[in-house]
């Protein structure tokens, strides 16, 4: 079997202004066999379902054990594939972007790879098959809502799974949000902050995220700068500061290392939110547009 639906516009469309847009979503029967699957490398935010059967999934080398109902995660130019251990697997996917694509989905924190007990969000996957062709304002805007509600449908399987960890996962998560902006976080602090030697805590990390607290640090560095360059007219030195760089040239070194690299100025030009110029200041009267979640931080300091 093989079905899928592709966004009929290239890039986002400028009259229909929303933080995310979905891209495409399918289903397909997988054949088994290694060297019949080749890798996948593609600019988009994308998860893949494991809906009938079993394999193994691949982030560049690493492989993810598949059964039934299993969704893995992959970030934009990451390398991954899927491989099937019988002619009877099926795998379905949704893939997405948007100026605020990243920053909206490091929100949810979820591991790379999780069970859903409820299994595979079909009503969702269907609603985005079939409004997905479509170009108008309400398809591409039904389109988003279906996005969302599926997020918050991986988020409450997310907490059922997350739950065995135990709280030293979340402990640090939370630590992580609440200092990104300080330059010295790294695993070392975390350890120190949690009584956890190096080794413990990036096994357990690892078990509970799928990815090491190094990755997931740098992770949520790079959706903190893309959401600020996006919705704030913060200068690029501030906002470096806000994601943990003291030096303005070490963040734009950063960034441009970043998935989808261009310079921060560039990444602004392109994605800007805020109704200004690229460069230009704000009026003597109006206020500068600020995060919120850095005005509250700043106001309980």
């Amino acid at each position: 079997m093989y079905e899928e639906a592709n966004r009929p516009f290239p890039d986002f469309p400028v009259d229909i202004p929303l933080p995310l847009y979905v891209c495409s979503v399918g289903k397909r029967g997988e054949e088994s066999g290694s060297d019949r699957v080749p890798p996948l490398l593609s600019p988009f935010i994308g998860m893949t379902f494991c809906v009938r059967g079993s394999g193994v999934a691949y982030l560049f080398d690493r492989p993810f054990r598949m059964r039934e109902n299993d969704v893995i995660f992959y970030y934009p130019h990451e390398e991954h594939r899927f491989l099937a251990d019988s002619e009877e697997s099926v795998i379905a996917w949704v893939n997405f972007d948007g100026p605020l694509a990243m920053s909206v989905f490091s929100s949810y924190r979820f591991p790379r790879s999780f069970p859903l007990e409820k299994g595979f969000p079909e009503e969702i996957y269907q609603e985005l098959l079939g409004c997905l062709p479509k170009s108008d304002h309400d398809s591409v805007l039904h389109a988003s809502t279906q996005l969302f509600l599926l997020f918050e449908y991986l988020a409450g399987e997310k907490k059922k799974s997350f739950l065995e960890s135990g709280d030293v996962v979340e402990r640090a998560l939370r630590y992580i949000k609440a200092n990104l902006s300080n330059s010295e976080l790294n695993v070392n602090t975390l350890c120190d902050v949690l009584h956890l030697s190096r080794s413990t805590f990036r096994k357990r990390f690892a078990e509970a995220m799928h990815v090491t607290p190094g990755e997931y640090i740098r992770n949520q560095r790079i959706a903190r700068a893309r959401t600020l360059l996006a919705g704030t007219d913060l200068s690029i030195q501030e906002i470096g500061r806000e994601c943990g760089f003291q030096e303005k040239t070490s963040f734009s070194r950063f960034f441009k290392a970043c998935p989808n690299s261009m310079p921060p100025s560039e990444y602004r030009r392109v994605y800007n939110r805020t109704g200004l110029a690229p460069g230009e200041p704000p009026s003597p009267e109006a206020p500068r547009r600020k995060d919120p979640e850095i005005s509250d931080r700043k106001n309980k300091e």
